[in-house]
């Protein structure tokens, strides 16, 4: 491989690569179970309720009790496609726990922290040790929900706290594994990790255990499921010290992909820029996606992206919630690889539930959720059902430049040898927010899954550090250096210093040298040994090696921290000038998303040029040639969008806050049918069609507000929300 730059503006190839389009086959390995996967769905243990009637392809009926069958058969009523969640480390699981389900009692089997205490997901609700009998009981509730007709099953969250490893059952474990006595994991670096990686491998074979267990169960029933793990991404996990089996999973031939759990709760917690901790919800939102998407683009299989209108938190506003739900959802949409969306967690919680009331009025302080509100939701869940789309096109900072993340960034999180707060993790974002903050949409390269034949294709420059993650493999480090020779820029920030360069592991055979993962990598780029000057480049085969021996947590502690990083991008005989945006735009077809960057101080606006149609408004309010401000993002359906529907008589459906379900078309009429949440008072649809049309009625007879902007050819209707599917009829003016 011979990786080149390119033009920013409308990148094709490399950032098609990077971020995956349709129309680009060979970067994107293609799936073959995307026609028939549903393209929108959400998850809910409530049973069917109009005012949660999201009419999306399917509903995830969660949790696998004696009300389940009802559940499901109730949504399946009503249309929907049903599937079933159920969490893979906690859960409602008395039976299990108490030992109704095989006789023996299993309360000891819950996570245990150095202080001997239970690790709860709330009372009463432990985070298990993944014993079998664990996965067994797992598979038995799978039956259940196939035998209530469930076509896809979830698995979500196997999350095994990095501060636990301390109970009986996990010290048997580990002796069984490492055939050596149980070591307290905070005795030493050593300890740490082996706990960490154990816990990593235990998770991985019990999904591994399900999902075989569920597909041969429902191969003797004659039909065929599919599995997915919903989880928060790596980025997350190991921002908030959570050990999960993450890109592993690919490794299990059962599993289809993942749901990538990234909301508001995980995107908004603060890191540090500049030496200023602060919330960046988008910018941390599109790193999480990134390391999501790039997990399963090697592998062509499913991921679904995740976004939350409100979050678990229950103590925001309203208008928090809604701007952060447009970060996360902008942020998400930069992906055009990616066309399935869980548009909700627990809708009734988002349609139903109150919440303090902001800027709109309310009793006690607190109110349901408002209509503008809910209206600007409906329309960008039913634009997402919308966005496989061939057309792509961006308008970005150098596209070619990744970041290099692993799994084991996981496996030294809240150890006190460690980088160990939360809010800060500046060993990842002193690297990876410099790049995002510039416009350049970041590639987080997933260390596993870089023995794949298309992992590192499209990427010019790698930065990367193994000061918060190591190598599991040494065939990893021989990708890299491969990929350098063959002409890859590799920019390395490190010095050496954590203690988990002294575990036990491959690159100090198992202890007896003093080797480090970076020593090995460089040796393997045919460096003599480590450099002793502070920064350099040197050249590689037809490649480049750069490096500054500092921590990359300094870089993001120092206000200069990204002039440091740009140096080494562009230092060098063979670097490339790196060129930056102020803001990240993407269009897929008639959609234009993106957001405009405001932290290294530019004011610049984003002038678009063309008729829109506002999908972050409660009404999809039309914009001519429309100016983004620094610090927004933004979703836009382009209204004279060229397309093949162009000139047909039947109205085309530009946005609307009910799902369309059908349309028939008669030589006089077009009748649409609209279905969408009672939750919402009144629905509204934006249509355009190339003449002003005749008598607009509902065929109950119910009123229908029609307002027709000749200009445009748009016709914008309103109704008062009717339960169940509501008929229009729009009559030809001839």
């Amino acid at each position: 491989m011979n990786p080149g730059r390119l033009n920013p503006m409308f990148c094709s190839f490399v950032i098609c690569s990077i971020l995956g389009c349709e129309n680009i086959s060979a970067t994107q390995p293609s799936n073959t179970k995307a026609e028939v996967e549903p393209r929108t769905v959400f998850q809910s243990f409530a049973p069917f309720s109009p005012a949660i009637d999201i009419r999306t392809d399917a509903a995830i009926v969660y949790g696998v009790d004696a009300s389940f069958a009802k559940r499901a058969a109730e949504w399946k009523a009503q249309g929907y496609k049903v599937e079933m969640m159920t969490g893979s480390a906690w859960g409602d699981y008395s039976d299990y726990t108490s030992g109704r389900f095989d006789g023996t009692p299993h309360e000891d089997e819950g996570q245990v922290d150095p202080q001997g205490h239970v690790i709860g997901h709330n009372a009463g609700v432990p985070y298990m040790v993944p014993a079998p009998s664990f996965s067994k009981y797992l598979v038995s509730l799978s039956n259940k929900a196939i035998d209530a007709g469930a076509t896809a099953l979830y698995y979500e969250e196997p999350e095994f706290w990095s501060r636990a490893g301390y109970s009986k059952g996990f010290q048997k474990l580990f002796e069984t594994e490492y055939g050596e006595k149980w070591m307290r994991p905070d005795s030493s670096p050593d300890a740490f990790w082996r706990t960490a990686r154990l816990k990593y491998l235990l998770y991985k074979r019990h999904l591994g255990t399900i999902i075989a267990g569920a597909r041969e169960y429902a191969k003797q029933t004659g039909r065929d499921i599919k599995c997915y793990v919903p989880t928060h991404s790596l980025v997350n996990y190991s921002q908030w010290s959570i050990v999960s089996p993450e890109s592993s999973l690919m490794d299990l031939p059962d599993c289809d992909g993942y749901i990538a759990q990234v909301w508001t709760g995980t995107a908004r917690t603060p890191n540090t820029y500049r030496g200023k901790r602060k919330e960046r919800t988008f910018e941390t939102a599109f790193l999480e996606y990134s390391s999501m998407w790039n997990m399963v683009a090697p592998t062509g299989r499913t991921v679904y992206f995740l976004a939350d209108p409100v979050e678990d938190d229950p103590s925001h506003t309203w208008n928090d919630y809604r701007a952060n739900y447009e970060r996360t959802v902008a942020a998400s949409l930069l992906f055009p690889g990616v066309n399935h969306f869980e548009v909700m967690p627990w809708p009734d919680r988002v349609m139903t539930h109150a919440y303090p009331a902001g800027s709109y009025p309310g009793k006690d302080g607190k109110t349901t959720i408002p209509q503008d509100y809910a209206r600007e939701l409906m329309f960008v869940v039913n634009a997402l059902e919308n966005m496989k789309q061939g057309k792509v096109a961006w308008d970005c900072g150098a596209s070619d430049i990744g970041v290099l993340v692993s799994d084991s960034m996981m496996f030294q999180r809240a150890s006190k040898w460690g980088d160990n707060d939360s809010l800060v993790f500046g060993a990842f974002y002193g690297l990876a927010l410099p790049l995002v903050e510039h416009g350049i949409p970041a590639r987080c390269v997933v260390l596993e899954q870089v023995l794949q034949p298309q992992a590192l294709a499209g990427v010019h420059t790698l930065v990367m550090s193994y000061a918060a993650m190591k190598p599991m493999k040494p065939e990893y480090n021989n990708a890299i250096a491969q990929w350098v020779k063959a002409g890859g820029h590799l920019v390395y920030v490190g010095d050496d210093s954590d203690p988990f360069n002294n575990v036990r592991a491959w690159w100090n055979q198992d202890g007896k040298t003093s080797g480090t993962a970076r020593s090995d990598l460089f040796k393997k780029c045919e460096m003599a040994g480590l450099p002793s000057a502070e920064t350099g480049s040197v050249a590689v085969g037809k490649g480049l090696l750069s490096w500054r021996n500092t921590h990359p947590d300094t870089l993001a502690q120092d206000f200069h921290g990204d002039e440091v990083l740009f140096n080494l991008l562009k230092s060098g005989p063979k670097a490339h000038p790196v060129a930056t945006k102020p803001w990240f735009k993407l269009q897929r077809g008639p959609y234009v998303v993106g957001s405009v960057l405001e932290e290294t101080g530019s004011t610049k606006l984003l002038e678009l040029k063309g008729i829109y149609l506002d999908l972050f408004t409660s009404d999809a309010a039309l914009v001519v040639n429309p100016a983004v401000q620094p610090g927004k993002v933004f979703l836009f359906r382009q209204v004279d969008f060229k397309n093949a529907a162009k000139g047909s008589s039947e109205p085309q459906l530009l946005a609307g806050t009910a799902r369309l379900e059908n349309t028939k078309q008669t030589s006089s009429s077009v009748e649409m049918t609209f279905r969408g949440p009672a939750s919402l008072q009144t629905d509204m649809a934006v249509l355009s069609l190339q003449e002003k049309p005749g008598a607009v009625k509902m065929t109950n007879g119910d009123p229908v507000t029609v307002k027709w902007d000749q200009k445009n050819h748009l016709l914008r209707l309103s109704w008062q929300h009717q339960t169940g599917p509501a008929h229009i009829t729009i009559e030809s003016s001839h």
